[in-house]
């Protein structure tokens, strides 16, 4: 099963216990009416953790879908829980195990829980140059590479397909004219397929879990984001 989650960094002078002193006991409840039923919606946090660098926890929504029964569209409530992980390093990371979209809504929701706005927890960035040596240290193993910045006129990105992609002519052709962007590559640490962004999306394509998944994150790709 494709696993998916998205590295983000916390913008904001604090703890992980004050984070978690804020999300304890974390729950709001609202009723909407849709299609003249009312609907309770619960938003909370549960299973609370916090263990020396790493406070862990599963963040719950609400949220109303419309289920097609008859040719009526019928509202009803899906519960979506996403594992999450801050992590205390060099700086404060969040890792929400989830797709771009949803990752990205909880982060919000996140930074106007803990901060009252958002913006306090922003999107972790790989800069160009560090994404190229990562992808060179392990050349060999990568499948897929994406450029993006790309300056050919009316080209937004440009992409390479196959085996030992660094070693074509095209590679080093498309190097000149854009910056890798995406990365898929079989890790040398857990010898599974791994897709990568710039912008802290990462795909582990092989069944593995949440626990093993957080640590190849922890030990191999927070070491990436700028600044770090």
């Amino acid at each position: 099963m494709v696993v998916s989650a998205k590295i983000f960094l916390v913008n904001e002078d604090t703890t992980l216990d004050e984070i978690r002193r804020k999300l304890k006991d974390y729950k709001i409840e609202k009723m909407e009416e849709h299609e003249g039923k009312a609907l309770k919606l619960e938003t909370k946090i549960e299973n609370l953790s916090l263990k020396e660098n790493v406070l862990e926890g599963i963040f719950i929504k609400d949220m109303v879908i419309y289920v097609n029964q008859r040719g009526f569209k019928n509202p009803v409530i899906r519960t979506f829980e996403t594992n999450f992980k801050f992590i205390q390093e060099t700086k404060l990371f969040l890792i929400i195990f989830e797709k771009k979209r949803m990752a990205n809504f909880i982060a919000n929701e996140l930074s106007k829980l803990l901060f009252i706005k958002t913006g306090k927890i922003v999107e972790a960035r790989i800069e160009p140059s560090i994404m190229l040596k990562y992808h060179e240290e392990n050349k060999e193993n990568t499948k897929v590479i994406f450029f993006d910045d790309v300056d050919i006129p009316s080209i937004e990105k440009l992409s390479l397909y196959g085996e030992k992609l660094a070693d074509t002519e095209l590679y080093q052709e498309y190097l000149k004219h854009g910056k890798i962007w995406y990365l898929v590559y079989v890790s040398k640490t857990t010898g599974k397929t791994v897709g990568l962004t710039r912008n802290g999306i990462v795909v582990h394509f092989d069944k593995i879990s949440i626990e093993d998944f957080f640590s190849f994150v922890k030990n191999e790709i927070l070491r990436l984001i700028s600044g770090v």
